[in-house]
């Protein structure tokens, strides 16, 4: 219990911590750069556009509105591939985040649960920013329904499940060096085995009962539920929370326990 305590505990006691490692990345990611904070806007969009000409001109694939919420391909997938992005961005990054940061955990003393916290953060204030303006674009060629008002929710459970999972990732990569390479395999499988570029229905029925133990899906389907559908998807809500919790203190347990072998190893 004491180590949940000061998992829980670590942004908190080290906020100011916490804010300079945030903004310290997010800088680094633009500082000295012509295009400057708009990349954080290009690249998401430079992906939407790939994915968009490949599946919707070339291979002209064609979304049902009554089971998506609406017919426009590039809509549908912008609003898949925001949250997609912010969990992979922060989890891409988790295998090498102490090791990168092993001259200030070996010579300096400070609260080193905060990097989880910040990789997470991190990716999701890049991430909210497209996501606001994909917000902006439904308000202006969409309908606003009432359960907008659940997307805080989805995307503080994709957070926690995020951050659970980076703490683990990055704990694990300590004593595995290899986890980098293994997570790089891993996460377009990952992609293409969530509903980001396609909706559930084209997957055939009988592959689909393995599809659904991705446990991704919940959360990526709770944004199409919220966004385009407008209906208030509780099933997945609470799966989504459900998996977000059960990672986060899972995930925080193993980092926290491993702790006092960093500094050996790094």
């Amino acid at each position: 219990m004491r180590l949940i305590d000061e998992w829980l505990s670590v942004p908190y006691t080290a906020h100011r911590l916490l804010r300079s490692f945030v903004a310290h990345e997010i800088k680094s990611q633009v500082a000295g750069s012509i295009g400057g904070a708009l990349w954080t806007i290009i690249r998401p969009l430079s992906t939407l556009i790939l994915y968009a000409f490949i599946f919707s001109v070339i291979l002209k694939l064609k979304i049902d509105f009554d089971e998506t919420g609406t017919e426009n391909f590039t809509v549908y997938l912008l609003t898949g591939l925001i949250p997609w992005l912010a969990f992979s961005d922060a989890v891409s990054k988790a295998p090498n985040l102490l090791i990168e940061k092993s001259n200030i955990i070996g010579k300096v003393h400070f609260p080193v649960a905060i990097l989880p916290y910040a990789a997470a953060v991190t990716a999701f204030i890049l991430s909210g920013i497209t996501l606001i303006l994909l917000l902006i674009a439904l308000i202006i060629f969409e309908d606003i329904s009432w359960s907008w008002i659940w997307l805080p929710a989805a995307y503080f459970s994709l957070f926690i499940f995020t951050t659970g999972l980076v703490a683990f990732l990055a704990a694990i990569g300590v004593f595995l060096r290899d986890t980098a390479q293994l997570v790089a395999i891993l996460l377009p499988f990952a992609f293409y085995l969530t509903p980001v570029l396609y909706p559930i229905s084209m997957v055939p029925e009988t592959y689909r009962i393995f599809y659904q133990l991705n446990p991704l899906i919940p959360f990526i389907e709770t944004f199409h539920s919220i966004l385009l559908l407008g209906v208030t998807p509780m099933v997945y809500l609470m799966q989504s929370f459900a998996l977000g919790l059960t990672t986060f203190f899972l995930g925080g347990y193993f980092f926290i326990r491993m702790r006092s072998a960093f500094n050996d190893l790094l």
